[in-house]
């Protein structure tokens, strides 16, 4: 199952209007309620923000969002929130939602300029990793520490560092002295992307802790960001052909367009790029780590638009690669919504586990109340399935929110690991143990704390719900509904009304030479089997493996100049493009589409009116009530 969520956050002017509409109800269904806020950060979602909200408009996707809401209950009250399966994948889902509690306070404007003024340069580094699990014990980590920093003190070039990472990196890098080619802002994780922008070229960096472990970079080169490019090629593989005939054939291609041709015609007759040919090998734009540094290089060295390059290889084959536009690193009012999106998709602003420990503590009311060292003792190299549970309970860690923490919490916390623990180990134990509570209490807390929050991990819950409710109450209904789908289609007939068209079969990837004899073929056999087989007899194999076939039904009023246009099966539908013909296999009549023809229309026509006819039975079986004057007053806010 997939589950496709926008992710826009509301932004509101001050606490007091944000607060209103927490705690304002706009709707109820029996005893649900549907906040102001609630309403406003859906119906926010697809809207351009900086619009005023209008109250007609309001209104009506107050209706659609009650539908939405009467099938979520409906969901809950057959307890679909219930099934294992349910639950594992909506907790899949909820584990990716970044938690608010762990950012920083360091500015989020700090952060853009940051990562704005990375993006105009881009790095070239190689690095050594030395592999350390994020939960590694201190004797490991300072080892590895150790280790980089003694080979730190010997690296006196880039061909020292790579000899020294051929040996030592634990990263796939290391067999190339690992390299790791060209990147910008955003295309490391942050630790190391800082690493790699404060140390100059031809330098090796301090001593760097990642995910991963510890790192040292060296940056070989930095130069000012190129932006992006959008180019067409014609493309000669290696693989298919052998470096040595896949050069030739792209001179070949590169003699003939010197020569006149038309760039298009050379592409669909040469490229091996299948993703391109018919576009006449156009690209999209693309930047750095989006294609290969090598074609990006070929790519980014043509100065005019509209010529080509001499063909050119790559680890991949031989291109002729011509410049369609250059596109330079937008301004930041350009890309602000973007950086800031990734800033919060990254976490590069997530605090340090101490901090955040730190941080929950302050905010949580966290009082130690004992000295954890002395009841630690008491719980050492003891059986704790043995302890009397009524001592536990009395003998109290801390507090949080004012509710206490004993050592019964810590039992039960242990036990499934372990019923006999050492000192040293149950001293670690309950540096987790009190992490834990400290995460668990916060996260209890978090959805009501940051609303934004807690709106987004409902909107998974619900979303969920309503896939798992709409394919049993409609969508497979109707998709198994034979009988039903024809009896819909026949009471509704006059939908389905049809122009003239034709069934027909397109040839593309013709040259000039075979165009005229394929259609020729055609025109005396029109009622062949297989066309590509039937060709086979009429123009080489070789021809013959550059075309490409569809077999689709276009209307008449597609066709240019149709009014005087006059089908005839067998025959032609007339076209400018020499490398495509396209032949009439049937006509069809101007009436009614055949139920056949239309099958996916009728049976989305047909799940909408099971759903239509579903809203209005949840809506009979539920007491529906709209406080008319808050919703007007969310209109009024936004003015």
């Amino acid at each position: 199952m997939r589950l496709s969520i926008l992710f826009a956050l509301l932004a509101f002017s001050t606490a007091q209007t944000f607060a209103w509409q927490q705690s304002n109800t706009v709707a109820t269904i029996n005893n649900t309620e549907i906040t102001a806020g609630e309403l406003l950060y859906a119906y926010n979602k697809n809207r351009d923000n900086s619009l005023p909200i209008h109250h007609d408009s309001l209104r009506t996707y107050l209706d659609q969002y009650i539908n939405f809401k009467l099938k979520v209950l409906e969901a809950y009250d057959r307890g679909l929130d219930q099934n294992a399966a349910f639950q594992q994948e909506l907790n899949a889902y909820l584990s990716q939602i970044r938690k608010p509690y762990l950012q920083s306070n360091r500015t989020e404007e700090a952060l853009v300029q940051e990562a704005y003024e990375r993006m105009q340069w881009e790095v070239n580094a190689s690095h050594i990793l030395l592999r350390v699990n994020p939960d590694a014990e201190p004797a490991d980590t300072l080892a590895a520490y150790n280790k980089l920093d003694s080979l730190r003190a010997t690296i006196t070039d880039g061909k020292a560092f790579a000899d020294a990472a051929k040996t030592l990196s634990q990263d796939g890098s290391a067999k190339d002295g690992g390299k790791l080619g060209w990147f910008s802002a955003f295309m490391m994780v942050y630790p190391f992307e800082t690493a790699a922008y404060e140390t100059e070229a031809g330098a090796t960096s301090k001593i760097c802790r990642t995910e991963f472990g510890y790192h040292l970079v060296y940056v070989n080169e930095k130069r000012p960001a190129r932006g992006k490019v959008r180019v067409s090629h014609i493309f000669l593989s290696n693989q298919k052909h052998g470096s040595p005939t896949a050069q030739r054939l792209a001179q070949q291609a590169y003699d003939s367009l010197q020569t006149g041709a038309n760039w298009n015609d050379i592409v669909k007759r040469y490229s091996d790029d299948n993703n391109t040919k018919m576009k006449a090998g156009a690209l999209p734009f693309v930047g750095l780590r989006q294609l290969p540094d090598d074609f990006l290089d070929i790519a980014f060295s043509i100065e005019t638009e509209g010529t080509y390059t001499q063909p050119k290889p790559t680890q991949f084959g031989w291109h002729i690669v011509r410049l369609d536009a250059k596109q330079p690193l937008p301004p930041l009012t350009e890309l602000r919504a973007e950086i800031e999106r990734q800033i919060k998709q990254s976490g590069r602003n997530q605090l340090s586990r101490p901090k955040l420990l730190a941080k929950l503590k302050a905010e949580n009311q966290f009082v130690r109340t004992s000295n954890e060292n002395a009841i630690l003792n008491e719980l050492a190299n003891k059986n704790l399935k043995s302890i009397n549970n009524r001592t536990l309970r009395s003998q109290t860690f801390f507090k949080l929110l004012n509710k206490p923490t004993t050592a019964f919490d810590l039992k039960q916390y242990l036990l499934p690991t372990d019923s006999v623990w050492s000192m040293p180990r149950l001293q670690k134990a309950y540096s987790e143990f009190e992490a834990a509570t400290l995460l668990q209490v916060e996260d209890s807390l978090a959805p009501t704390k940051y609303p934004e929050y807690g709106y987004l991990r409902q909107e998974y819950e619900e979303g969920l719900l309503l896939f798992e409710i709409m394919q049993k109450e409609v969508w497979d209904k109707a998709l198994e509904d034979s009988l039903g789908q024809v009896e819909f289609y026949q009471n509704h007939l006059n939908s389905y009304t049809a122009e003239e068209r034709y069934v027909v079969t397109k040839v593309n990837g013709l040259s000039n030479e075979t165009h005229s004899a394929v259609k020729k073929a055609l025109t005396e056999n029109p009622n062949y089997e297989d066309i590509q087989t039937y060709l086979t007899g009429v123009i080489d194999q070789s021809e013959v493996a550059k075309l490409k076939f569809a077999k689709t039904t276009i209307t008449k009023s597609e066709i240019p100049n149709f009014e005087s246009f006059v089908a005839l099966a067998g025959g032609f539908i007339p076209t400018n493009n020499t490398t495509e013909i396209i032949q009439i296999n049937e006509i069809r009549q101007a009436g009614h589409f055949s139920f056949e023809e239309i099958r996916g229309r009728v049976i989305s026509d047909y799940q909408q009116a099971l759903e239509n006819e579903w809203n209005n039975k949840l809506r009979s079986e539920r007491k529906i009530v709209v406080n008319e004057q808050k919703l007007k007053a969310l209109s009024n806010l936004d003015k």
